[in-house]
């Protein structure tokens, strides 16, 4: 595993693969050096999110306290551009990266998350610490003044919910 420290606390990770005749082995989780990047228990729960589309949105989404939750988000197909955002305080800002197949986020508990698909048939594999709890979902909508966040096209594929979040 490759991982380079990011701000925010973010850091980004790549699979490091053995390849020969047959292909190409990595490892994409190892309980030990996730927890000395900060993610110090193991996944309790896993998740997929596949995107048919180039052109579609998903996020920024996080839970609150006492529920807040540390990702590892993995990209297995395609290529995002991938946001993490403060969210909480007066202290609002971003960082964002094109992500690729073999590559990912380890993004700290209480950060928001999101992405838009640079291309058609993604996939993304989500590893989280915590459960998910409905009743401390939020949202904040990508184009929020607040954040002034720089995506590199506008998106065609967004949900409605994604799209009803209030301003932060």
């Amino acid at each position: 595993m490759i991982h380079e420290a990011l701000d925010l606390g973010v850091h980004f990770i790549k699979v490091d693969y053995s390849e020969d005749e047959r292909g190409a082995f990595g490892r994409l989780w190892g309980l030990e050096e996730f927890a000395s990047l900060g993610f110090a228990s193991p996944p309790l729960q896993m998740s997929l999110s596949r995107s048919k589309q180039l052109g579609t949105l998903r996020g920024l989404h996080w839970q609150t306290k006492p529920h807040v939750e540390s990702k590892f988000v993995h990209v297995l197909r395609g290529r995002i551009f991938d946001v993490v955002a403060k969210v909480d305080g007066g202290d609002l800002r971003f960082m964002a990266r094109e992500l690729t197949a073999g590559e990912g986020f380890l993004i700290p508990a209480g950060l928001a998350h999101g992405f838009l698909t640079l291309c058609d048939d993604v996939e993304l594999l989500y590893m989280m610490d915590a459960p998910f709890v409905p009743a401390a979902a939020r949202g904040a909508r990508y184009d929020d003044p607040a954040l002034s966040i720089h995506w590199p096209f506008e998106p065609e594929v967004i949900s409605e919910r994604d799209l009803s979040w209030p301003a932060l």
